[in-house]
């Protein structure tokens, strides 16, 4: 189910994509948005401990995602260690290492200045680099307008995360099914609710038998 779920866009879907992209913001041959996050765990690694140590605190894997403007996922990298940065983590994706399978002529990614420039992706101009061209911080500012779909992807992401693992995170493998679980659903609820996929998250949560929660 999840590789009929979680799919790369095949050309026509990704024509379509395109055309709304460019209609409500203006980006020419943009085929998906992508970000990262990180997801929290609640056991210590038993390996390389210190790579997966984050600035809060706790302990966590890196997920990337890329996705459309209805916050349906089209491709997921996960598992590796919360030190290591998106850049890289793209850098070692088969999207990118294989990118002529994935994009004809001229397409490409929108992100942020976390990403480094290529054939395939365009990032926002970095802070500090000819900061009084106008050019850039129109653009930058055109950029921050689509990475709004970016904050709503990863934030219901996050929730359906927090969901979906409420009791599970303490055994590894629930954990495993229960995240194959959530990842199908996501999508599936950004294909039934494309405007407003929350609705589907909300409901979810809702439904939860609050006894059964660990903190209660």
């Amino acid at each position: 189910m999840q590789k009929q779920v979680i799919k790369w866009l095949n050309e026509e879907e990704r024509k379509i994509f395109s055309a709304r992209i460019r209609k409500t913001h203006g980006f020419v041959n943009c085929v998906g948005l992508i970000d990262g996050t990180l997801f929290p765990l609640a056991f210590i690694p038993t390996l390389n401990v210190e790579d997966y140590f984050t600035r809060k605190g706790n302990y966590a894997f890196k997920g990337l995602f890329i996705f459309d403007d209805a916050a349906k996922i089209t491709w997921i990298e996960m598992g590796w260690p919360s030190s290591v940065h998106n850049n890289q983590v793209w850098s070692n994706s088969d999207v990118y290492l294989s990118k002529d399978k994935y994009f004809n002529n001229k397409e490409y990614l929108l992100d942020d200045s976390a990403f480094s420039v290529s054939l395939v992706m365009v990032p926002a101009f970095k802070k500090g680099h000819n900061p009084d061209s106008k050019e850039r911080k129109y653009f930058n500012t055109k950029l921050a307008k689509v990475r709004i779909k970016n904050e709503h992807c990863i934030g219901l992401w996050d929730l359906w995360y927090n969901i979906s693992t409420l009791n599970l995170r303490h055994s590894f493998s629930n954990f495993k099914r229960s995240f194959s679980t959530f990842k199908c659903t996501h999508s599936l609820s950004a294909y039934v609710y494309p405007l407003a996929p929350e609705i589907v998250v909300v409901t979810s949560y809702q439904s939860i038998n609050q006894s059964s929660l660990p903190w209660t």
